[in-house]
């Protein structure tokens, strides 16, 4: 009993329960902050999600003919494209932490012609089809609202010129500068 305790203090990796419905369960870990956890669940799932052939298949039937070969910019744009026209920010329930599977998402939208989610839903989707396609991305907590708590999540795309923040959740700068500290996740693994 006292070394399942000491074992929980400083196990700081959530661990993976089951996934039905297009939602992912997880227990989480008690040696790090609720914000460490998510980040790091993100960042797995993206890596996961990110070489599912059928978000590429999804990621790469968004392009129309004005993305050229190797069109890296094009690509990009095509993908921020559908989030900003075709995903729209629900939040969770009350007192509860859903975090949606991009598989789940792309199935409603190709079932509605809408995908529904809040910000780690969508900051999971749209890394997931950017890793898809060869694009570096890490999960960052963000201050939003509460200078003390990070309270919202973004994204970060490893581009040929450095790094660019994304926020898919942001209708007014998607590619704005967070306000305050952020808290990095880790860049999807190169699967190569």
């Amino acid at each position: 009993m006292l070394f399942e305790f000491i074992d929980r203090i400083f196990d700081k990796k959530p661990l993976r329960i089951s996934e039905e419905n297009g939602t992912v369960r997880y227990r989480v870990g008690y040696g790090a902050t609720d914000a460490e956890q998510i980040i790091s669940v993100l960042s797995r799932l993206i890596s996961e999600y990110g070489i599912d052939a059928r978000v590429r298949r999804f990621t790469t039937s968004l392009f129309n003919e004005s993305v050229g070969n190797d069109d890296r910019s094009g690509q990009v744009r095509s993908v921020t494209n559908f989030m900003e026209d075709y995903v729209r920010y629900v939040r969770d329930p009350l007192g509860l932490e859903y975090v949606r599977s991009p598989i789940a998402m792309i199935g409603e939208y190709e079932k509605f012609g809408m995908a529904n989610g809040d910000c780690d839903d969508q900051v999971l989707l749209s890394g997931s089809m950017l890793h898809s396609i060869g694009f570096a991305v890490r999960p960052v907590g963000v201050h939003l609202y509460d200078a003390e708590y990070y309270d919202h999540v973004a994204l970060q795309i490893q581009g040929e010129k450095g790094i660019v923040n994304y926020d898919p959740c942001n209708p007014n700068n998607h590619f704005g500068e967070p306000k305050g500290d952020i808290l990095l996740g880790d860049f999807a693994p190169d699967h190569a």
